[in-house]
């Protein structure tokens, strides 16, 4: 290949970057165009960039013609060399005697160009003078002005060059931005979504809740759904929705369906996760969601659980938006945490958890500490739960080997801390729970615990685990706590309930309303006051008729604010067994509900179709 040719081939190259031809006429150009035919005294005056095979016009003044083939082109013969072209007559001149363009209009017959060459030598066209009359050619200041224009030309090309190359650098800046922001948000969700591994006690319904709330809005879902599936019928023990459109949707769900109806059954028997992007086009699609405004589904089987099979459900009414591999990830993690709650409440169910020894701490384990509550049946004990918040973080950011060198050093810490003769267990995952049955040191118990988990804190942060937090809640048997496991109960409530408020501050969720308070054995929301000590339940200067029952149901509710709670919970707080093999927890509810709208209109039970209850406290009434 000849070295013209090589030449020819960067020069288009030049030509290309500049990213010039066939863009609209801008007025930076026009403006020289027209400022070149003022100062020569022409009707024509032309910026031409030449390409392979036809000269573009970025501007032109005196013809109204955006390009002209290559093979007439006086810009061409400018190319080869960085002096001004001048042609004083194209008639006389045998190169361009028969050129159409001087035979035919415009009859060019004079011509003067001046290449436009770039900071890298490559001449891209010429601004060009033209005059349909013969002149003698270019005195050598209007050849140096000619230049000078042609100069300002290539000023202009490379400042729209380089303001090209910031915009390009710009956009791609704020799409690094977006995609490091949306990183930072789905990390920050996944790390919430895993923390909630630590919630051992929570309810299967409760993890749910919480998991589908946490993976929502990062993920574009409206509504989700934890369903049971047993035989030929699917039913809902758990749902979330966005306010809103979610909520409009949701109401228009069946709270059960019989087989076939709907993509669910499919989803029961596959092995993996059944994405649909375009719900209303699928042949398995149920007219019902159809009509309701479905227009995107995911569905995660979570595996058999005594005796039913479950589902992970999450919908997109808003947007038909495909499913992101991140969104894939998180609403697989979330459904993992539930199911990891479903083999965990099963394991409990069933009894499996043996005595021995935590292979990381060297602590007694599960089957030690509730065989330990089972031996202090009648006797005077005091029991703690604790639960960390930060080991999950640890594990994911600093290795497994740091998140099991933190449960050392907090089980340490514990050890030192809690008062002496208590036995202190590992229950799994980042859960502590320990037991005192010497009557002497019960009277301060709660305090000794509460002073116990500041140090051990203290000890672990110390320790190069700054952002390590613990939630604890103790309990001691009473005329009221008749027994270690009732005890065990309550102190794992006031635990996750801390747990919970911790992970919903991280999230970033509102505080309680200003008057809400729950200190010792008193809750108080709003016109509604709970002494648990006297047993009593007021609004306001009214005393409430309640049964002991319906005082457990109130106190239950009222101990989670703005939180669904599941029928199940409230089943035990009231020790009416299972709730789904009774109607008496309704009857309880019930009356609870009469009760209450007697003296006010401010408090309220409601229920969630599918996952229990939640109080409503008007906040006016503060």
């Amino acid at each position: 290949m000849s070295a013209h040719v090589d030449a020819e081939y960067a020069r288009l190259e030049a030509l290309a970057r500049y990213q010039i031809l066939d863009t609209l006429p801008e007025a930076a150009f026009d403006r020289l165009v027209n400022l070149a035919a003022r100062l020569f005294d022409v009707p024509i005056s032309m910026i031409s960039l030449v390409d392979e095979t036809r000269q573009f016009y970025k501007a032109c003044v005196g013809q109204n013609k955006r390009q002209d083939d290559r093979s007439v082109s006086f810009c061409a013969y400018a190319l080869h060399s960085p002096e001004v072209l001048v042609i004083p007559d194209a008639t006389q001149d045998e190169r361009f005697a028969h050129n159409p363009l001087v035979t035919h209009s415009p009859h060019i017959r004079f011509y003067a160009g001046a290449p436009l060459i770039t900071p890298d030598g490559h001449i891209l066209g010429t601004l060009c003078v033209i005059d349909s009359r013969p002149r003698l050619g270019l005195t050598p200041i209007e050849r140096q002005t000619l230049e000078d224009l042609a100069a300002l030309v290539v000023d202009e090309l490379e400042l729209r060059f380089r303001t090209m190359e910031l915009e390009r650098e710009a956009s791609a800046n704020a799409s690094l931005v977006r995609a490091l922001r949306d990183t930072q948000t789905y990390s920050d969700t996944l790390l919430g979504v895993n923390a909630l591994l630590q919630l051992v006690d929570l309810p299967v319904e409760d993890v749910a809740a919480q998991a589908m709330a946490l993976v929502a809005h990062t993920t574009d879902t409206d509504w989700a759904a934890l369903v049971a599936v047993q035989g030929d019928e699917a039913c809902h023990l758990a749902a979330w929705a966005r306010p809103g459109v979610g909520e409009t949707f949701g109401a228009a769900v069946p709270g059960r369906l019989v087989r076939p109806t709907g993509l669910i059954w499919a989803a029961v028997s596959s092995p993996r996760a059944v994405y649909v992007e375009r719900y209303r086009e699928h042949p398995d699609a149920a007219p019902t969601l159809i009509s309701a405004g479905l227009q995107g589904v995911a569905m995660v089987p979570l595996g058999s659980y005594q005796e039913r099979e479950f589902v992970m459900i999450f919908g997109r009414v808003r947007s038909a938006e495909p499913w992101r591999a991140a969104d894939r990830d998180l609403l697989e993690s979330a459904s993992g945490v539930v199911r990891h709650a479903l083999y965990t409440a099963e394991a409990i169910e069933r009894g499996q958890g043996t005595a021995g020894v935590d292979r990381v701490t060297g602590l007694p384990t599960d089957g030690a500490f509730f065989a330990g509550l089972t031996q202090a049946s009648g006797q005077q004990a005091g029991v703690c739960c604790v639960m960390v918040r930060g080991l999950q973080e640890t594990d994911l950011r600093q290795g497994a080997e740091q998140g099991d060198q933190l449960l050392r050093e907090l089980a340490a810490a514990l050890e030192r801390a809690l008062p002496p003769q208590t036995r202190l267990f590992r229950l799994g995952g980042g859960v502590f729970a320990a037991l005192n049955t010497a009557p002497e040191q019960l009277p301060d118990w709660t305090a000794s615990v509460q002073a116990g988990m500041g140090h051990a804190r203290d000890a672990a942060r110390s320790a190069g685990f700054p952002a390590v937090d613990l939630a604890c809640g103790s309990a001691c048997t009473s005329p009221e706590v008749v027994s270690a496991e009732d005890a065990w109960r309550l102190a794992r409530a006031h635990c996750r309930r801390q747990m919970v408020g911790m992970l919903d501050a991280a999230a970033g969720k509102k505080p309680q309303p200003k008057g809400d308070v729950q200190a010792g054995d008193t809750v108080h929301r709003g016109l509604l006051r709970i002494e648990r000590e006297a047993q009593r339940a007021m609004v306001g200067p009214h005393t409430l008729p309640l049964s002991p029952t319906e005082l457990a149901v109130l106190t239950e509710l009222a101990s989670a604010p703005g939180q669904v709670v599941s029928r199940d919970v409230l089943a035990q707080a009231t020790r009416q067994g299972s709730a789904g093999a009774s109607n008496a927890l309704d009857v309880h509810v019930g009356n609870l509900r009469r009760k209450l709208a007697r003296v006010t209109s401010a408090v309220e039970v409601r229920s969630v179709r599918g996952a229990g209850y939640t109080l409503h406290v008007d906040p006016s009434s503060t």
